[in-house]
């Protein structure tokens, strides 16, 4: 009866020390790269969100050079989202923090990065017609999509630089704030030049008078 006790103690050791906990678990997800999933995710579920809202409101027959590179945009953001969520599930070893995972994350900046002035701009009457929100499903998510793209690049920085983003920011939190500012000016003088150039067209006379 001794010699069976310890073995069944020993047996319980050996299981208590093989059994892997929560905190290895989750550490071993974020070892191999599984931090960007969820930004993956997210990112097929706001283009697929984008391109179902799109489609709804622009048909076919009626979309013009712009609207069908803004459809563009969110086709290719969204099956390039779908295939690495399903490399993640799948392949993650060989995907995440590869060439294949940067070239697509690099090839969403470009196509967001390029696309999302068009999607915005007024004249198009894609998102946004005369400075009103005219979708707003298309005007947020398409935000987040290119928020989602920004992530992922500077993931895929940190982790094949060596540079951490978190750390960087908080020793220089005065030159961020200074980063911040001239940022958000420029979107501020962008949007003050184009309303004063639609109105001084509107005060100008049919004969081409001064722009006031």
């Amino acid at each position: 009866k001794k010699k069976k006790k310890g073995i069944i103690k020993e047996i319980n050791v050996s299981i208590m020390t093989t059994t892997p906990s929560i905190s290895d678990i989750q550490l071993d997800m974020e070892y191999k790269g599984a931090v960007r999933f969820p930004a993956w995710v997210g990112l097929a579920v706001c283009s697929a969100i984008c391109m179902a809202a799109f489609c709804s409101e622009t048909p076919s027959d009626e979309r013009k050079s712009d609207q069908r590179w803004a459809l563009a945009v969110y086709s290719i953001s969204m099956c390039v989202s779908v295939i690495a969520t399903l490399a993640y599930l799948f392949v993650r070893g060989i995907f995440a923090g590869q060439i294949f995972e940067t070239g697509m994350v690099t090839l969403l900046l470009v196509f967001w990065g390029i696309g999302l002035p068009v999607i915005m701009k007024p004249d198009n009457s894609i998102a946004v017609a005369n400075d009103i929100v005219i979708n707003a499903n298309l005007y947020f998510f398409s935000w987040g999509c290119f928020a989602m793209c920004i992530f992922l690049t500077l993931s895929l920085f940190q982790e094949n630089m060596g540079v951490n983003v978190r750390q960087l920011v908080a020793e220089k939190q005065k030159q961020m704030s200074w980063f911040y500012l001239a940022a958000s000016s420029l979107v501020v003088m962008g949007s003050a030049v184009r309303i004063y150039r639609s109105d001084a067209v509107e005060c100008g006379n049919e004969d081409g008078g001064e722009l006031y």
